[in-house]
């Protein structure tokens, strides 16, 4: 299991508390809810739906596509969220002293497949979190 945050629970077809959602009303599949499958693409069953943003979301946020073709990939991503994970409260109070977005943040250290590949600005908060000083 990744310590990924579940896209789902980010989805406009996500039903809280129940596990479902318009896709799956039975119950969202491990490998969906998991993302062991990035469920911006089909997955068996799920009758033509995937993931759309919430309505809650800012019009600007785009979620970056990230479809892993490879173990590599999958460690890098959950590489990735566990290193954010270890500094996870820090992260909320640099994000909020900053005034940056928390969804778009948590979503793209969750959907991208290495701390490089984030952007810059994303690099020295986690570094800062870290208590390491980010290279000018």
């Amino acid at each position: 299991m990744s310590l990924s945050f579940p896209l789902c629970e980010f989805c406009h077809h996500f039903r809280r508390g129940k596990n479902s959602c318009a896709a799956f009303p039975e119950g969202i599949p491990d490998p969906v809810y998991f993302m062991k499958h990035d469920h911006r693409f089909p997955y068996p069953g799920d009758h033509g739906i995937t993931f759309e943003p919430g309505d809650d979301l800012p019009e600007y946020f785009d979620i970056p596509v990230c479809q892993p073709t490879s173990e590599e990939d999958w460690r890098m991503i959950d590489a990735l969220a566990r290193r954010v994970a270890g500094v996870r409260n820090r992260l909320h109070d640099l994000l909020a002293e900053r005034h940056l977005d928390n969804n778009t943040f948590w979503r793209l250290c969750t959907t991208t497949a290495g701390f490089e590949r984030l952007p810059a600005e994303y690099q020295a908060l986690i570094l800062e979190a870290e208590g390491i000083k980010a290279a000018s």
